[in-house]
């Protein structure tokens, strides 16, 4: 039986993409009176941090306040001497601003035309408009928490490393490749690839929508191999196969609980857990038995977070209030991680699903 929770996600998703083919054309008009007006529309703060070499675009959507680990965020990326570039898609209170401004470079404020990207997009635009080209332009949002490690070398790893387009997570598709792609919660273009010309047509010429299903359809699934299609290289740090192989190292009652958490976020998977130790068959046999369906998806949704952290080193958690994300996070407050967790953030994670 499906569940309530993935019927109403599956009805809605499959709702938005009845309406794509109106949305597209309606995406390019509402694009051009956008841009059109949108200087009467965005609001630009200057902050009180030194523009570094190394800027992070850091996305927000918090219209009724701002979470205490937005500031948590802002101040791990300071001390790693990134500068923070706000870019909130909804208007901030006075005070919030003012807060905010202690701890950035910059804030703009803009409607939310376009979600994630369409604010992605203005923000690199006003950038590369301004002849500010960081060494390392950093681009992430607020759908997840970091640093949720008091200690991670995750700046380090993306500064040092030579690609013009890095991401954490990458979602490879094995079924099908041209939908594999960066997760667009986090990513970093370096220096060289800002002053190229094919890097601004791409973003002066994306489609933003107000319809986010086409938004994930024609920005965040389709950036990656846009890119790629231009020359540029492209490196990341996890794919779901890490998660594969760190289950292959659980002993055997680890992995029993880690099959068992698999198979509470996806019934199809659960029944067919079932049937293999209906069978006597291994643990270890059951995990090469399913994940091959499994590993088709992106495995942040699949994994209990102790092994996330504690096995994978991934130094953030998602927000996302579904179902599979909330039993991800009383995954997280039943059987916490043996890492050190960053206390402001850990406080926030468990007073959200209590809002």
């Amino acid at each position: 039986m499906i569940p309530v929770w993935k019927l109403k996600r599956e009805l809605a998703r499959i709702g938005q993409q009845l309406r794509i083919p109106i949305s597209f054309t309606w995406a390019i008009v509402g694009k051009y009176l956008y841009e059109r007006n949108k200087h009467r529309h965005v609001r630009l703060s200057a902050g009180k941090i030194a523009c570094h070499p190394d800027i992070a675009i850091v996305l927000i959507y918090q219209p009724i306040g701002l979470q205490a680990s937005l500031f948590e965020t802002c101040r791990h990326l300071v001390s790693h001497g990134i500068s923070p570039f706000i870019v909130s898609n909804a208007p901030l209170q006075e005070h919030d601003r003012n807060r905010l401004l202690e701890r950035s470079y910059l804030i703009m404020e803009r409607p939310n035309f376009g979600y994630d990207f369409g604010g992605y997009r203005d923000g690199i635009l006003h950038l590369l408009d301004s002849g500010i080209f960081p060494s390392n332009l950093l681009v992430m949002n607020d759908s997840i928490w970091f640093p949720t490690l008091d200690k991670t070398d995750l700046i380090a790893t993306i500064r040092n490393q030579d690609n013009d387009l890095f991401g954490p997570v990458f979602n490879d598709r094995l079924k099908n490749k041209k939908l594999s792609h960066l997760q667009s919660y986090m990513f970093n273009f370096k220096h060289r690839v800002l002053y190229d010309p094919a890097f601004r047509r791409y973003w002066e010429r994306l489609v933003v929508s107000g319809n986010k299903q086409l938004v994930v359809r024609l920005c965040e699934m389709r950036m990656t191999r846009k890119l790629q299609d231009l020359g540029f290289s492209l490196g990341y740090i996890w794919t779901a196969e890490d998660g594969i192989k760190a289950m292959k190292m659980l002993h055997a009652s680890q992995l029993s609980a880690a099959l068992d958490y698999i198979g509470s976020t996806q019934p199809k998977i659960a029944a067919r857990i079932t049937s293999l130790r209906q069978l006597r068959m291994g643990e270890a046999e059951i995990l090469d038995t399913v994940t091959g369906s499994y590993s088709t998806a992106p495995y942040l949704l699949k994994l209990p977070a102790w092994l996330l952290i504690d096995m994978l080193g991934l130094p953030f958690l998602k927000k996302d209030r579904s179902y599979p994300y909330r039993k991800q996070r009383i995954d997280f407050l039943q059987t916490p991680p043996k890492l050190q967790i960053n206390s402001i953030i850990q406080a926030e994670i468990i007073r959200w699903d209590q809002i």
